[in-house]
């Protein structure tokens, strides 16, 4: 508020004697305006108490959580970039590794059939063969009114390696001209030779048969043909089972040539040697 100030007016001497006069007169009052003393406040008290106010700590705030909030969004699109590239990176070297393992596998397949070639390529070499060879004259009458014959083979071992004889069975069946052997069954034997052979090393194996009536001399006169067929078991080196056969028939025009009289089939899947299984009953030999 301004303040003010009264200032009383006094009678002049000349008015003196006319004092009633003037008393009478009514007083004059004159109020004088006092200067107001205006306090000016410079910018820069008013900018600094505006800074220092909460709505300014409110925007300093409000600044720092938008910077915050910047730098977030660039590390986070920078991480989403990494994490994208990081993702390209792995499925490529995934499928680079699957392609690597594939080929690998492949390469490994190729070693193990190679080797598994090179050793059974091997293990043919090197195995036992054993095989029936027919003994002169081959097939041989005891007596030959009453058809008894006899059968003479050798069993040998051609191969590189020893062999274990298990089992040779022969047997004999008349058939007529032009027939072939089918059935190969042989009936029981009263002696089953075992032998260990090593390569070159043979054994001798013989049996009887006999043949009676007509039979006899359709066989002699070459009216039927006479077969005479067997095979051996053995086991290789190799633990490997194997079983080699044979079959001939026999020539009665070759007994007075002191030639082998038991001839060899060209025709007919008569000669082999085979893997086989463990038979009921056999042993472990």
């Amino acid at each position: 508020m301004s303040s003010q100030s009264v200032k009383k007016s006094e009678p002049s001497v000349d008015q003196k004697d006319d004092k009633k006069e003037i008393l009478k007169q009514p007083t004059t009052i004159e109020i004088i305006k006092a200067p107001v003393l205006q306090i000016e406040t410079t910018d820069k008290t008013e900018k600094h108490h505006d800074y220092a106010s909460s709505e300014w700590w409110l925007v300093y705030l409000t600044g720092v959580l938008a910077a915050a909030t910047i730098g977030l969004f660039i590390f986070t699109a920078c991480l989403f970039k990494a994490t994208v590239a990081l993702g390209d990176d792995a499925k490529e070297s995934g499928q680079r590794q699957a392609s690597e393992m594939k080929e690998s596998l492949r390469i490994s397949k190729i070693s193990a059939d190679s080797a598994k070639k090179s050793a059974d390529t091997s293990m043919l070499s090197e195995r036992a063969y054993i095989t029936a060879s027919v003994v002169l004259p081959g097939l041989k009458w005891i007596n030959a009114s009453t058809g008894l014959f006899e059968v003479h083979i050798a069993i040998m071992n051609h191969g590189r390696t020893p062999g274990n004889v298990t089992d040779v069975a022969i047997g004999s069946k008349i058939l007529e001209n032009g027939e072939q052997l089918g059935n190969t069954d042989i009936a029981a034997r009263e002696v089953i030779p075992k032998a260990f052979l090593v390569p070159n090393d043979s054994l001798p194996h013989s049996r009887n048969f006999n043949i009676n009536g007509q039979s006899i001399n359709d066989v002699k006169t070459g009216n039927k043909t006479l077969w005479v067929f067997g095979y051996i078991d053995y086991v290789d080196i190799f633990h490997m089972r194997r079983r080699s056969g044979f079959a001939r028939i026999y020539q009665p025009r070759l007994d007075d040539n002191k030639q082998i009289n038991l001839v060899r089939m060209t025709e007919g899947n008569f000669q082999y040697d085979y893997d086989r299984q463990h038979e009921d009953g056999e042993g472990n030999n």
